[in-house]
């Protein structure tokens, strides 16, 4: 015997009772077959209750066996929940610029160190609930990095020209 399935598409099928299967049919799916004179609710078939009763359907959830079994104290329960308010109430992440941290590293190295350090510290203070801090942090990031470009960058610039025979090498090959 072949059904159709109504959709708001229109009729789909035919489908065997085997495919049906395969659809994952539920009880409410209205269909249709050759006998029937109106669309009809699948569990109203029972030619069907086979196909509508072999679909497992999960276990209800018992919260309190899972934290049992994970080991989910009501103070862990609670700093989770803290953590999840802490980090939705302070409202964006202030900037990192991890970035700026990275390309002070072209200039000076201990600049670019502190930087990068800084701007790990950004997100660790935003996410433990402290955006004052991680606001002062992202500002010591842009600080520290714009420093060790500023002054880090010009250095290297003197060093290689101040090399003489390294410039001279490399400057045919640029102007050619």
């Amino acid at each position: 015997m072949e059904y159709y399935i109504a959709s708001p598409q229109g009729p789909l099928g035919p489908y065997t009772i085997e495919q049906l299967k395969a659809r994952q049919l539920k009880p409410d799916d209205l269909l249709w077959r050759d006998g029937l004179t109106e669309w009809t609710q699948a569990c109203e078939l029972e030619e069907l209750s086979a196909v509508l009763n072999s679909q497992a359907l999960p276990p209800t959830f018992d919260r309190a066996a899972f934290e049992s079994a994970n080991n989910l104290s009501t103070d862990q329960e609670q700093q989770q929940q803290q953590y999840a308010t802490t980090t939705s109430d302070n409202g964006p992440c202030p900037p990192t610029y991890r970035w700026l941290a990275i390309i002070a590293f072209l200039g000076l190295v201990p600049c670019a160190i502190v930087a990068l350090i800084k701007s790990i510290m950004v997100t660790r203070l935003w996410e433990e609930g402290n955006p004052e801090g991680a606001a002062r942090q992202s500002r010591q990031v842009l600080i520290w990095g714009i420093i060790g470009i500023a002054i880090g960058i010009p250095l290297d610039i003197f060093y290689l020209t101040s090399q003489g025979d390294i410039f001279q090498e490399i400057l045919p090959l640029l102007v050619d």
